[in-house]
């Protein structure tokens, strides 16, 4: 049984050197910050009152240092599988822009050099350029040539343009698999064995993950060591956070860019026309679409070897494209929020980070006392950062194939420069971020990576004297803040601007008692949304219908995004989230969630959420679905008779209890309890039991919607508002004018006001509108017929209906839109939607008579 083997951290000797290590770089942060002062002396001075405000920062990456541990202490060895060679094909596919022909070149005969050593599958090698570039001959090789005309329709850019153009054009099978490379990838011998096992594993179980695995950075070690070690905290990275992330199965922290293994199949479901917002890291932004649609991920054992930046001018920019390209995936990304919110956590995080490394070396100078937990949580995250950089780089070395000028006896120079050398990793990480802080540019920098060489460049020699310069600094300052001050060397430090600049300024020795923190913005309540969901103040708007668990759409922020800032250009100050809720018959006594076609509390949430960025109000309204109950005898959600109308009331209060927390979660602002249940409205009690609990939960606004022709409602004084189904024929003849379907409004509105007096609630038309097609007017109710389209039906029906019912209501929500709206034949629709028909404009000339209220109390 033949099998590749490869350096990891599975063996519980190499876990414990973690933990050991970890300890080590503990207690030994303690033992030198104890030599070099004696701690618990206040700060003396202005700067160290300032350093000691920034040790508050080492607080934050206590949660990913955390993990990243977890993830080194979860290592176990990779099982030794038979690498008896598979059927299934894998398609090495490189993305480049073909200026490097010289490193594409390698690249391909490393494919090449290593499946013939180890052909444990059939593969092919897909080079995808914006130039032709000439290529080893060979049958292996598909060149693919993105041409200058392809151009996305969302305007996907960069690499993601070039991978859209892949994924339309290749010609692999769907049961193909692919591995993503970069021009520069190297893969090895324990990569072709891992992913062979990856994809068998996933073939026998059919739930085809996504798999990523760790990148060395050991290439150019000689050439260029100085940014070579800097990236070790990358594999370091990989062995801790991203391992996590792939045994739990979801991308926390998003993926790299290469090392991505996908099967085709879940890549043609998928796109990569990401938009220009998504194309700066195209990876991380795929990936979140990947997990809304449920995908999950996993880790691939073995190494993919890369290259390190050439410079530290490309280190940062590299570091800045990821900055900036991840701001836009967490702020534009069309996901759920819970799916953004771990990496804009970390990004965050990110961001302050510098900020601790400086505090901590600026500690040891100070020398001030800190508060415990503080200096605990700092330590240990400090440690955790020692501990990713030691066993990144063990790796690397563990992995690098033998070579006379590298002996085992070198390796313990090469831990020590590495830790060393934190401090100025620590620096040039934190100009990336700066850099992206500071010109947050929207381009894809592409870093220079020459082929393989052994020569030491000349930008190494920069970066010694760089990071010699750093180090010695940081030491000068430790050492002469120990000395007499009348010594020559404290004096020339004393001299430097950086402390001269600080701390000159003696203030008080107390220390600060707390740091009071910046008021927050006044927070939106319920209160001020009953002014905008009353009388007091017009409440247009529109009800969207969303019948499917996820909300129908792959990409449903952007979908709810575009779809609410039309409605808000027409006018609208509101929007009704109407969606399905369920009996088994007329006569059930259980009302239940479909999993199908109900949506669910996220996407619930989504929508909410993007209606609010668009200021829009919400009226969350659950409705019990009418087609189901439909049959011959003409029942409808109105005729239900349920066998035990007690255990229906306290089952559609348990289900009315989910959408309030779910309202009360988002800041929704009204709920609609019920619509149109004739049937069961004259039980006072049972309806009083429903709002008593949905207001137990919720916080804002409470409704019931009846249908238009209903008398009485006996629990009316426990609604904020009462909505009406207002589906009232119109006395006119067919083909009538505005002018006569507006005067046949009339008995209608005197019907409206004396509902209103007997109820002594507001109105508030929840559901308005008509079919586009002839005679509509007469029956509005009617859901479907056959006949032809007419636009101006339903145009003159809007312009007669709003000015016909404004003065008697409160508001109005026309019926209806979803999310695929407009249609795109939606001159040749006749269904209730009128958006991309005439009657959109008349949405808007109706809702222009009334200034929305709400958009300027809300806060963001």
């Amino acid at each position: 049984m033949e099998v590749i083997d490869a350096r990891t951290l599975g063996p519980l000797r190499v876990r414990l050197a973690v933990v050991i290590t970890l300890a080590a770089a503990f207690i030994g942060l303690f033992v030198a910050q104890d030599v070099l002062w004696q701690r618990g002396r206040a700060p003396a001075n202005l700067f160290e009152q300032a350093v000691w405000v920034l040790t508050f920062v080492w607080v934050f990456p206590v949660l990913p240092s955390l993990l990243a541990c977890v993830g080194m202490l979860l290592h176990r060895r990779p099982r030794q599988a038979s690498l008896v060679p598979m059927s299934i094909p894998v398609c090495f596919r490189i993305v480049s822009r073909g200026q490097n022909a010289e490193a594409l070149h390698e690249t391909v005969l490393n494919i090449r050099d290593q499946m013939g050593r180890h052909r444990l599958f059939p593969f092919r090698i897909e080079v995808v350029t914006d130039v032709s570039v000439d290529l080893p001959p060979g049958n292996d090789i598909v060149p693919l040539v993105v041409p200058a005309d392809f151009h996305p329709r969302r305007g996907a850019r960069f690499k993601a343009r070039a991978l859209e153009y892949a994924r339309r054009r290749s010609d692999l099978p769907a049961n193909a698999w692919i591995l993503h490379l970069d021009e520069e990838s190297r893969i090895t011998a324990s990569l072709i064995a891992g992913v062979r096992a990856a994809v068998m594993e996933e073939e026998e179980s059919g739930r085809f993950r996504i798999g990523q695995g760790a990148i060395l950075y050991h290439r150019n070690l000689r050439r260029n060591p100085i940014l070579t070690l800097a990236d070790s905290l990358r594999t370091g990275d990989d062995l801790g956070r991203f391992y996590l992330q792939q045994r739990l199965g979801v991308t926390l922290f998003g993926l790299h860019g290469s090392f991505i293994l996908v099967r085709n199949s879940i890549e043609l479901q998928s796109t990569f026309d990401v938009g220009p917002a998504g194309s700066i890291t195209e990876d991380a932004w795929w990936a979140l679409v990947q997990m809304e649609r449920g995908r999950r991920c996993r880790w691939v054992d073995g190494y993919l070897v890369e290259q390190s930046p050439e410079t530290i001018r490309d280190f940062i920019k590299q570091r800045r494209r990821w900055y900036v390209g991840l701001v836009k995936c967490v702020l534009h990304a069309p996901t759920r929020l819970r799916y953004r919110i771990p990496l804009g956590i970390t990004l965050f995080l990110w961001s302050v980070s510098w900020i601790g490394v400086l505090a901590m070396y600026l500690d040891l100078v100070a020398g001030q006392s800190t508060l415990p937990l503080v200096r605990i949580a700092g330590n240990f995250s400090f440690a955790a950062y020692i501990a990713s950089y030691v066993f990144g780089l063990k790796m690397n070395l563990d992995n690098l194939r033998r070579q006379h000028w590298l002996l085992r006896p070198l390796r313990l120079p090469l831990y020590a420069l590495q830790v060393v050398l934190i401090p100025f990793f620590s620096i040039i990480e934190a100009l990336g971020v700066i850099y992206g802080l500071l010109s947050p540019d929207s381009g894809f920098h592409i870093i220079s990576k020459p082929g393989r060489s052994d020569t030491v460049t000349p930008h190494a020699w920069v970066h010694v004297r760089a990071a010699a310069a750093v180090a010695c600094l940081l030491a000068g300052v430790i050492v002469a803040s120990h000395l007499p001050p009348t010594s020559p060397i404290a004096q020339a430090v004393n001299r430097l601007p950086i402390v001269t600049g600080i701390a000159s300024a003696q203030v008080s020795t107390s220390q600060p008692a707390s740091i009071a923190p910046e008021p927050l913005p006044a927070q939106s309540t319920g209160t001020p949304a009953q002014g905008a969901m009353t009388a007091a103040a017009f409440q247009g708007g529109v009800m969207l219908y969303v019948d499917s668990a996820n909300g129908g759409r792959q990409d449903l922020a952007w979908s709810a995004q575009a779809l609410f800032q039309r409605l808000a250009g027409l006018g609208a100050n509101s929007v009704g989230i109407a969606f399905p809720v369920f009996m088994a018959g007329v006569t059930a006594s259980t009302v239940y969630a479909d999993p199908r076609q109900t949506p669910t509390a996220g996407t619930l949430a989504t929508i909410v959420s993007e209606a609010h960025r668009q200021h829009l109000t919400v009226l969350l309204r659950p409705i019990l679905d009418e087609q189901t109950l439909m049959d011959p005898q003409g029942d409808w959600r109105g005729s239900i008779r349920p066998a035990d109308q007690a255990r229906w009331f306290t089952s559609y209060s348990q289900l009315l209890r989910q959408y309030a927390q779910i309202a009360q979660a988002n800041n929704v602002e009204a709920i609609d309890v019920g619509t149109e249940l004739n049937s069961v409205q004259g039980d006072a009690t049972g309806w009083r039991m429903v709002i008593a609990a949905v207001r137990a939960i919720y916080s804002g606004q409470v409704t019931y919607s009846v249908n238009f022709d209903f008398e009485r409602l006996g629990f009316a004084d426990a609604l904020d508002f009462l909505g009406v189904d207002a589906y009232y024929p119109l006395d006119a003849p067919l083909g009538a004018s505005v002018g006569q379907l507006e005067e046949a409004w009339s008995p209608w509105i005197a019907d409206l006001t004396r509902l209103s007096a007997t109820s002594g609630k507001p109105l508030v038309i929840t559901e308005l509108g008509v079919r586009s097609e002839p005679g509509a007017h007469l029956k509005p109710w009617v859901w479907y017929t056959q006949a032809a389209p007419d636009m101006g039906e339903q145009q003159r029906y809007y312009q007669a209906s709003c000015p016909a019912v404004s003065h008697a209501v409160g508001g109005l929500y026309w019926w209806l839109v979803t999310l695929d709206s407009p249609y795109a034949n939606a001159l040749q629709d006749t269904s209730y939607d009128p958006l991309g028909k005439p009657a959109e404009q008349a949405i808007k000339t109706c809702f222009s008579r009334w200034l929305p209220p709400f958009t300027a109390g809300r806060k963001e």
